[in-house]
């Protein structure tokens, strides 16, 4: 049974003991494998043999995908928290610049989403084009940037704590020279917007890379080599739809970053609605 991090006891170890003894009671949670699955369009999209091969070859380069949270497929993502913005401005800061302090901080945040499920029915549906994609296991050899989502009926209006936060992350990053290991260490700080999601999406079981960018486009996607960060892909899983084409290219892939491939099947003769994957 996966062991899940306390959420309360993460923020009691900030305040407590500082960031750096939270972040190492964080790591002792990240799985050491995590899921991410992939679509591969067909002809409803445009474009869409183009944008594959893009995606194919990324993974025959060792590399992923990371990508600005105004992509996603929830509207409301970065936004589980809110700001008492008039107790800021009592204070004489200038609200336009917290405002925009706030955005160009979640803008450079490019995200890659994991999960630690393979079999989701679900998941393959609405990330792998209804099971006609693939999913890639991966490797996880340093978990310092992995982050898990937790999950939230309602947003968090504890606007006290937050707007001190948010004072401590201005003054701090106003003077700050946008040094890299200064920078995770401060948007830790900012982790429970991050990394909160309504409980709607709670049976995703979601973790995420977060990675800085200093590129000020807002709608970007990036690609960056997992070797970078500690990773390496173990094994692809090829959809139960996947066109034979794209079975082919992906085996002939897997031979090539050296992992493990499989076929994900429908058991047919269990009592369950399940899937299962057999190597290929």
């Amino acid at each position: 049974m996966e062991l899940k991090m306390d959420f309360n006891q993460f923020n009691n170890i900030v305040e407590k003991e500082g960031l750096d003894s939270a972040i190492k009671y964080k790591n002792e949670y990240i799985p050491k494998r995590l899921f991410q699955y992939n679509a591969l369009l067909d002809k409803r999209y445009n474009n869409y043999i183009e944008k594959n091969e893009k995606k194919l070859e990324s993974l025959k380069e060792n590399k992923i995908y990371v990508t600005n949270y105004r992509c996603f497929n929830d509207p409301f993502e970065f936004e589980m928290l809110s700001v008492d913005m008039d107790k800021l401005q009592k204070e004489n800061y200038d609200i336009k610049e917290i405002d925009k302090f706030l955005n160009a901080f979640k803008n450079k945040i490019l995200v890659a989403c994991f999960t630690t499920i393979n079999d989701n029915m679900p998941m393959w549906a609405h990330y792998a084009n209804n099971h006609k994609g693939y999913c890639v296991e991966y490797e996880i050899n340093d978990t310092e940037k992995i982050y898990p989502v937790f999950y939230e009926q309602f947003r968090n209006n504890n606007s006290k704590e937050l707007t001190n936060m948010v004072r401590e992350l201005y003054d701090y990053y106003s003077n700050l020279n946008n040094h890299k290991e200064e920078f995770y260490k401060i948007f830790s700080y900012f982790y429970l917007s991050l990394c909160c999601k309504n409980k709607f999406w709670e049976y995703e079981n979601e973790y995420r890379m977060l990675y800085k960018t200093d590129e000020i486009e807002v709608n970007i996607e990036k690609v960056i080599k997992i070797e970078d960060e500690d990773m390496n892909v173990k094994s692809i899983y090829i959809g139960y739809k996947c066109e034979d084409d794209y079975v082919n290219e992906l085996i002939n892939i897997s031979k090539k970053i050296k992992c493990n491939v499989y076929k994900m099947d429908f058991n047919k003769y269990g009592v369950d609605y399940k899937l299962i994957s057999k190597q290929i």
